[in-house]
Order: C-alpha cells, then sequence, then structure tokens
C-alpha cells in the first residue's frame, strides 16, 4: 500500500488556515478590481467615479424642449454586493491517536487518522469539528466529540489545548 504524507492534527489546522486565507484573499481582490472599474486615476491620484452621460429631453417634445445631459456615476448602476467569507467549519470522524515521530520537536503529538467505514464496522470515530473564524491565520476551535478540544487565536502562538479535555496531553 503506498505511504501517504502524514503530519500531526497542528500542521493539519495550519494547512487549513492558509488554505482559508487565500481564498479570503482571493476573494477580497476580485470584488476590489471590480470595483476599480468603475473609477479613473486622475493626473493628481484621486480618484474619479466613470459617469454615463445620457442625453435626455428637459420638457416635452411638443414644447421644443432643449435636450439634457446627465451623467450618472457607473457605480450607482451597480448592486451592492459584498461577499466575505467569516467562518469556515469542517466536521468529518476520525480516529486520534499519538504520534510517535514528533514528541522530541516539542510540536503537537497527535494526529488524525481518517479511514473509509464500511457499514458492517460497528467502531466509531471521533467526531471532529474544526471552525476556522474570521480573517485567517486567525482564531481556530476544535471540538472533539462537542467538546472544546483546543483554541488557536494567531500564528504567533502554538495552539493551545484544553486542559480538561480527555485527549489533552498537557
Amino acid at each position: 500500500m503506498k505511504q501517504l504524507p502524514s503530519g500531526t492534527f497542528d500542521d493539519f489546522i495550519r494547512s487549513l488556515q492558509k488554505e482559508v486565507g487565500g481564498a479570503q484573499r482571493a476573494v477580497k481582490e476580485k470584488q476590489e478590481r471590480l470595483v476599480r472599474r468603475y473609477f479613473d486615476v486622475e493626473p493628481d491620484g484621486q480618484l474619479k467615479a466613470v459617469t454615463w452621460t445620457v442625453v435626455a429631453p428637459a420638457g416635452t417634445l411638443r414644447d421644443n424642449g432643449v435636450e439634457e445631459t446627465i451623467e450618472l456615476p457607473l457605480l450607482s448602476l451597480v448592486s451592492p454586493v459584498q461577499q466575505k467569507i467569516v467562518e469556515v467549519s469542517l466536521e468529518f470522524e476520525a480516529d486520534v491517536e499519538e504520534s510517535r515521530r514528533d514528541r522530541k520537536k516539542g510540536r503537537g503529538n497527535l494526529v488524525l487518522v481518517i479511514k473509509k467505514r464500511s457499514k458492517q464496522q460497528k467502531t466509531e470515530g471521533r467526531r471532529i469539528k474544526i471552525s476556522l473564524i474570521g480573517p485567517q491565520p486567525g482564531q481556530v476551535e476544535v471540538y472533539i466529540d462537542g467538546i472544546l478540544f483546543k483554541t488557536v487565536n494567531n500564528t504567533d502562538q502554538q495552539p493551545k489545548p484544553d486542559k480538561n479535555h480527555p485527549f489533552s496531553s498537557a
């Protein structure tokens, strides 16, 4: 059987943070490009709204009304919809095991073992829920079987285990 790359539970969380952060930046950049389409940059560096010039009669045609020119900012014709990824939550079933390879390096020593289970198997893995909240890398909450196991508040800190959780080695 082919050996799959392995990593710790903390490596898994950091990978999720990186991917969610990339998706958040991509959505933001796409929206900024969309809005920039409706502005011109003046020689002095100021932004000027791109306008659409419409010529319309000022009065009725019977009055020999004079045509009136109206400049409409194109941005006013666009729906003001903003997309923002504020939270990503993953739920899955996995076995949680102790890693023997990283014990001396001071890294997290838990690994997730995700297996395909058949309907005949009566044993169930642990129910894992990982919530990435706000801009990433940032706040992460990890629940095992519905109990808060670990929180991460930013990338400068190592994930902090909940000392009261049965799987906690702290």
